[in-house]
């Protein structure tokens, strides 16, 4: 009989680190197996493992998953994630997205930890995005002037002032961002000034105005090779509605 294929330990810790975000409360069952090896184990970073955890879902590995976070400046990801741990963000159960980040995001408040992870997310080249929202970009490029004062005239962001770069993210997961910014979904907490802007920006626009306004910003991403697969007249949603996405929420 062939036996089964003896497990190396960078796959033991990566099936086990996905079980471990999933399932958190039972993760002492899951430490024998992780720790036991016929062989000696090498020393593993924390940050490292919890790098592993995050790309669970925000990569491509699954199906139903989180933004891409490729590129995006670790300042950024750091705001989030203190967000997150202080409940400015993911205490809203109608933001599915963010629901779903937040018991994750808690697990972790290791300082240098997460600026390990951080730094790892803004090291990797911006990935090549799918278009998932058509628009007019020539009008969106009209649209986007007045949103330019804060996050550049290419969508790099500018730090000085914490605002993000948006021509890095997946067209999907700006749009879905920005009409929880206009219904309030995103944004919500008193102590969330920068959301709170956003919201009273984001309501100045129609759903094709931002639809304009995310083609643009997709035809500024620095990857390039994109292409479009949904046109705009799919987009479409009932009154008062989100287009809830089910992924992490970063």
């Amino acid at each position: 009989m062939v036996g089964h294929p003896r497990w190396t330990v960078t796959q033991k810790i990566n099936q086990w680190t996905r079980y471990l975000v999933l399932y958190p409360r039972l993760g002492f069952l899951f430490v024998p197996f992780l720790t036991y090896s016929a062989e000696p184990l090498p020393v593993v970073l924390s940050g490292e493992v919890v790098f592993a955890a995050c790309m669970v879902c925000h990569s491509t590995q699954e199906m139903q998953r989180g933004p891409i976070l490729d590129g995006m400046p670790a300042w950024y990801l750091l705001a989030q994630m203190k967000k997150f741990n202080t409940g400015i963000r993911g205490t809203m159960e109608d933001n599915k997205g963010e629901s779903l980040m937040a018991p994750v995001a808690q697990q972790y408040h290791d300082p240098s930890d997460l600026r390990e992870v951080a730094a790892k997310f803004e090291k990797r080249p911006v990935a090549r995005h799918l278009r998932t929202v058509r628009g007019n970009p020539q009008r969106g490029k009209l649209l986007y002037a007045t949103c330019a004062s804060c996050h550049g005239v290419e969508g790099r962001g500018k730090k000085s002032i914490q605002s993000p770069p948006l021509a890095f993210l997946e067209d999907w997961y700006l749009m879905d961002q920005l009409r929880k910014f206009q219904l309030g979904r995103r944004g919500y907490d008193p102590r969330d000034t920068t959301g709170k802007l956003m919201q009273n920006i984001a309501k100045i626009y129609t759903i094709n105005d931002l639809r304009d306004i995310v083609a643009y910003l997709a035809s500024l991403n620095p990857s390039q090779e994109r292409q479009a697969i949904i046109p705009s007249d799919n987009f479409s949603e009932p009154k008062g509605a989100v287009a809830e996405q089910t992924g992490s929420g970063l």
